[in-house]
């Protein structure tokens, strides 16, 4: 898996976090990844969070988490594509490169000839993916984006978070970056689909990557269940609509009887939870929870004889002088429960 992509070179025009973990994620599989960065200044993120500590003379370094986080495995290159020479020499790059990613606002590249159409002009066979805020048209296609403005805008900071009316209660976003991260892993996933397409057929692709659709498509089943029924899924913290505990709560033991769980509705559909406690601050809405997951995965047992307790007994009432009757046998297998 390591050199999957060995030999596939990548010319890496990103900044921040969507583009360059894309990027990554290819060179985690052995593509070789030339990233370009701005002369005296790096990557943005080389000035974001902690930094590691040069041992020698015990100053911050230009190697910050942020910036390690998302751009390991690549060989960096200074060059200012503002300039002539040095929008030439990118261009010269691209020629030998086999994909091009970029995460320019939409139009800017143009002014460098960096663009697709530039680009596919001397190369027609290129892969070029632009990851952008909103697409490449649209009124908001030139707007710069944020992921915790992308969060607030896909819907995923409204099912995020406490109940309103709750200490604390109301949108809340995630603590990494979810809509950077997540457009960068299907900005990947294209390219390799691309890469693939190209071995078929000698083409090259265009591919645009925006972070308000993989934002909007994260939300998922709560997504699909609004477009059925109508109804707006609602924050409610670490409660679950469908099982229950989900909450955190205190244990007094870590074997393996302490996991809740709930079973399976075609068998007996029960609740069990050992050597676990309500959490102090939300009781009530654990145990409504609780009792909320039960009901809706209980199920009748078949109606039993009311003297041999057979549930295989043909009359409800034998009026059997024993726990026995006459009652058939249930066949191999069968189940004393139905759904």
């Amino acid at each position: 898996m390591a050199n999957i992509l060995q030999g596939i070179r990548i010319l890496d025009l990103t900044r921040i976090i969507a583009g360059p973990l894309c990027t990554q994620t290819l060179a985690d599989m052995g593509a070789t990844v030339y990233k370009i960065e701005k002369p005296g200044e790096g990557d943005d993120t080389r000035r974001m969070g902690a930094c590691l500590v040069d041992p020698l003379n015990g100053k911050s370094t230009s190697d910050s988490a942020l910036f390690l986080a998302y751009n390991r495995g690549k060989h960096s290159i200074t060059i200012d594509i503002a300039s002539h020479d040095g929008a030439a020499l990118v261009r010269q790059m691209a020629m030998e490169c086999d994909v091009v990613v970029e995460n320019y606002k939409v139009g800017t590249l143009q002014r460098y000839g960096l663009d697709y159409e530039s680009l596919k002009a001397i190369k027609p066979d290129l892969i070029y993916c632009s990851v952008t805020g909103f697409g490449q048209t649209g009124p908001m296609a030139k707007l710069p984006a944020y992921d915790f403005i992308l969060q607030g805008m896909a819907g995923m900071m409204s099912t995020c978070g406490l109940p309103d009316g709750e200490p604390g209660g109301g949108p809340m976003r995630t603590a990494i970056p979810i809509a950077d991260m997540t457009t960068g892993q299907n900005a990947a996933i294209a390219i390799l689909g691309a890469l693939f397409h190209h071995q078929r057929s000698g083409e090259g692709q265009f591919i645009d990557a925006a972070m308000l659709d993989s934002a909007v498509a994260l939300n998922g089943h709560l997504a699909v269940g609004y477009l059925m029924t109508g109804h707006s899924p609602t924050r409610v913290g670490n409660t679950n609509p469908i099982a229950s505990p989900t909450e955190v709560l205190e244990v007094t033991t870590l074997s393996p009887s302490a996991v809740p769980s709930i079973r399976s509705k075609r068998q007996s559909a029960r609740c069990t939870v050992s050597s676990i406690t309500a959490p102090k601050s939300s009781s009530r809405s654990w145990t409504s929870s609780m009792s909320r997951t039960c009901r809706s995965t209980s199920t009748r047992r078949a109606p039993r004889c009311a003297d041999c307790r057979s549930p295989g007994c043909p009359r409800r009432s034998c009026s059997a002088p024993t726990r026995s009757c006459s009652a058939p046998t249930e066949p191999a297998g069968a189940s004393g429960t139905r759904s």
